[in-house]
């Protein structure tokens, strides 16, 4: 269980806000070039510098994350499960390298919440770093069957976002 959530009126608008929102000038973005178009608006809705590497290839994240200069924030972008191919990320390898660089991690388990994980939690639940993955992002428009995109985490600066991310202030819904 995580200690904060967002609901937003969908998961495109949770990476977006979350995204852009996180990351600012001065942050690098670190992401996987396979990654879904909600997870690439948020970066160019941002003002921060954006880094992507060869998809799924651990060794090509950690040279990505070698090169960030020294001090800058480092936020690694990953999914459980990329829509566009269906594979996995080995999310328990690239979350301990992206922690070795001291970079927040976040997941969008959009096409594996509910699917996959004892609980049904997604990829981070099967691979046993819940603890080390700072943001989680779902959809409820897959496997819950409804409208509306989350975003949960123990990561206090999740409470701030609240107050600065434009698809929660002002969705109009």
């Amino acid at each position: 269980a995580m200690d904060h959530a967002m609901v937003f009126s969908t998961g495109y608008q949770a990476n977006l806000g979350i995204i852009s929102t996180i990351a600012g000038k001065g942050d690098y973005i670190i992401l996987d070039i396979d990654s879904h178009a909600s997870i690439w608006d948020g970066c160019a809705m941002g003002n921060a510098e954006v880094v992507p590497f060869k998809h799924n290839d651990i060794e090509a994240m950690e040279k990505r994350l070698r090169r960030v200069p020294e001090g800058a924030g480092k936020l690694v972008v990953l999914e459980g499960v990329y829509s566009m191919l269906g594979d996995i990320a080995p999310l328990k390898e690239m979350v301990a390298v992206a922690k070795k660089y001291g970079a927040m991690v976040l997941v969008d388990e959009a096409h594996s919440m509910g699917f996959i994980g004892e609980n049904g939690c997604g990829v981070v639940e099967q691979a046993g770093v819940p603890d080390d993955v700072d943001l989680v992002i779902g959809t409820f428009s897959k496997s819950v069957g409804t409208v509306g995109g989350i975003c949960v985490s123990n990561h206090p600066k999740l409470e701030i976002t609240r107050l600065v991310c434009p698809p929660d202030v002002f969705p109009a819904t």
